[in-house]
């Protein structure tokens, strides 16, 4: 897997310039590539996928987040379709992967993805204090 630690450095810093009184963070993501998951074949090494960030008592937004893992190089979520809600749960879950393309450099079919994720770029809090995030496949 690759050195990951200067990149969290540079996601830390961008984070602690948008937030001064930074009390704590949590950058959320998985592993994922060889002997992780073999159903899909994501790439010839081990990966990290990050997902969201948390900082001091509440989640970025989705496009902050991206914005801080895109400067800091760190591979995050891809995004497929932007739509309203309706939309984007007719967006049909059996497709191929674009994530083994983005590590091979190539198209791999019949490489199915795990399914899609659908979150508010905006985030929603319910009452309970949860947020409104669907895995759809």
């Amino acid at each position: 897997m690759m050195e990951m630690k200067p990149k969290f450095d540079i996601a830390l810093n961008i984070i602690r310039s948008i937030y001064p009184e930074l009390h704590k963070i949590i950058f959320y993501g998985e592993l994922f590539g060889t002997g992780v998951y073999n159903r899909v074949k994501y790439g010839i090494e081990l990966y990290f996928y990050g997902f969201d960030i948390f900082v001091n008592d509440h989640y970025l937004d989705f496009d902050q987040m991206c914005e801080i893992y895109k400067a800091s190089d760190i591979f995050h979520s891809l995004v497929i379709s932007r739509g309203n809600f309706n939309d984007l749960i007719n967006i049909n879950p059996n497709f191929d992967s674009e994530i083994a393309k983005h590590f091979l450099q190539e198209h791999i079919e019949n490489n199915m993805a795990e399914g899609v994720v659908i979150i508010p770029t905006k985030n929603y809090i319910y009452g309970n204090g949860s947020r409104c995030i669907i895995k759809h496949k």
